[in-house]
């Protein structure tokens, strides 16, 4: 019997532990360690609120264990929990999406890693990972598949015992211990390399107190990018103010942030502080700076020079330390060029800059947004879940989604997947559940590698030939343009990147293609 299979065979004794327990997962793990050739295991376990906790580790004693904890979506495990499929990692130290939060706690270095989701019959319980092959390599390929198979059966062991009914209960009516739980943190959720250095610059901005400008287009998720920079740093128990600049009209500009006494102006009935003060000692984000006047720009200047804020109506200063995260979807360079913006003002504020992919750069992240936003829909209340199944989206209309260029970016797909909630039957959103903007959209689309119906659904082999043969030249390209040097072979997955598209039903229009005789 061979190592993987032994593994196996621990879920058929009869054990005197039950499954779940510290004694059964101390036991599985050990079995674990053996049939993978790993150094350590981890069991992480889901709450009803999203976050990962340590259920079991083979490195991590218990007080470690209690209060460290991992946002859905967020690091490799987290993403594993999000997107319920296996990830493998190598040189994790290298990596962007390696949470090294609980390695510095442990004083633990990884180095390679496969997560695997413990899921059985659509309900999650959590995350299994193995950690750090003994032959100080990366782990056989084949285990990733394995550690998957293995996730399932210790699921199933879950739910043999009444476990995993426990998690589906969870649901009906769960209520937040404040007391006992840490405050939840911002999640940026994705796994592609750009997503992942974004993270990856804010945990490191959050380590200094350097001013950082943060690039995007509208809904990319600055203001989560700011958050996540503040949460990392020690500024993380002080207040953290968001202003969007574009909102303020410049007559409010200055009452707005600096404040203002009584009787300043006509109908300053009260003393108010204004946002530099009620930030003091913490971070203020600026959103879209760059629609600041010039003459407003200056007076911003002023304060972060002197570090300290005049109400409007006195001319008593104030002390005013703060540290400033501004943001824009704009070319500061540009700006700088035309006279729009200060040069002054920006080397003020370019300590560190990042730059926040659009969607349409980061198309392997939708599904986990999907996912992400499915979840968020359902359970809109930290205070109490409702019992609902999570709903689903079916593959016609996830591909679909792929499809689109999304120019609203994350915010514009979260408010695609609330209306087609909105509408659809059964929890189970299809193509005719997308919000008619989207349909309408996605017709007049140029970049579509697809043909798309007039009522907004894909086509499939049922529509006939020639829509195949418009996909033909488009397709060709796309190979010719990927394909392996030297070999000549098509990469089915960069040319599948490179559309924007799921690499299987890119797949599978290859193969219609060939079925009738067009490739």
């Amino acid at each position: 019997m061979n190592h993987f299979e032994q593994i196996l065979s621990f879920f058929e004794k009869k054990n005197l532990c039950t499954p779940g327990d510290r004694d059964y997962n101390v036991n599985f793990c050990n079995e674990l360690l053996k049939a993978s050739g790993a150094k350590e295991a981890s069991i992480w376990e889901q709450h009803g609120d999203g976050r990962l906790f340590i259920r079991y580790g083979t490195n991590v004693l218990p007080a470690h264990a209690e209060d460290f904890y991992l946002c859905e979506g967020e690091g490799i495990t987290g993403a594993v929990a999000l997107g319920r499929r296996a990830i493998s990692i190598s040189k994790a130290g290298e990596h962007p999406g390696h949470h090294d939060v609980l390695d510095k706690k442990i004083n633990f270095e990884t180095r390679s890693m496969i997560s695997a989701p413990i899921q059985f019959n659509g309900i999650l319980f959590g995350v299994l990972n193995i950690i750090n092959h003994e032959s100080g390599r990366d782990f056989p390929f084949d285990w990733r598949a394995k550690l998957s198979a293995v996730a399932v059966l210790y699921a199933m062991a879950l739910a043999t015992c009444g476990r995993l009914n426990e998690k589906k209960q969870n649901r009906v009516a769960w209520k937040s211990d404040k007391a006992s739980l840490p405050a939840k943190q911002t999640s940026i959720v994705g796994i592609s390399d750009d997503i992942l250095s974004v993270i990856d610059l804010a945990v490191k901005a959050g380590k200094s107190d350097i001013p950082v400008i943060i690039y995007g287009e509208t809904g990319t998720g600055k203001e989560l990018a700011a958050r996540k920079i503040h949460e990392s740093g020690l500024l993380r128990d002080k207040p953290f103010i968001a202003v969007n600049c574009a909102a303020l009209p410049e007559t409010l500009l200055e009452s707005e942030l600096f404040g203002h006494i009584k009787g300043a102006f006509s109908g300053a009935d009260h003393n108010r502080k204004g946002k530099f003060m009620e930030a003091a000692g913490g971070t203020l984000f600026l959103d879209e700076i760059a629609e600041m006047s010039l003459s407003s720009q200056a007076k911003i200047l002023r304060v972060l020079q002197e570090k300290k804020v005049a109400q409007l109506g006195s001319e008593k200063e104030i002390q005013c330390n703060v540290r400033i995260i501004a943001a824009t979807n704009q070319d500061l360079q540009a700006f700088m060029t035309e006279n729009k913006f200060r040069k002054d003002l920006y080397y003020r504020l370019c300590g560190m800059e990042i730059n926040i992919p659009a969607l349409r750069h980061r198309k392997n992240d939708l599904d986990l947004l999907v996912k992400y936003f499915l979840r968020k829909a359902t359970f809109p209340s930290e205070l109490k879940r409702v019992n609902q199944d999570i709903p689903e989206i079916s593959e016609d209309a996830l591909n679909m989604l792929y499809l689109y260029d999304w120019p609203g970016n994350v915010r514009q797909l979260e408010q695609a997947i609330f209306a087609s909630l909105a509408v659809c039957n059964d929890h189970h959103i299809k193509p005719a559940d997308l919000p008619q903007w989207f349909h309408q959209d996605l017709l007049k689309q140029k970049s579509n590698p697809f043909m798309i119906n007039k009522n907004g659904s894909m086509n499939n082999e049922h529509n006939g030939i020639e829509n195949l043969l418009d996909q033909k030249n488009r397709f060709l390209e796309v190979l010719e343009k990927t394909k392996y040097s030297g070999t000549g072979r098509w990469n089915i997955s960069a040319a599948a990147k490179e559309l924007g598209i799921k690499r299987k039903t890119f797949f599978y229009r290859i193969k219609k293609m060939q079925e009738k005789g067009l490739l």
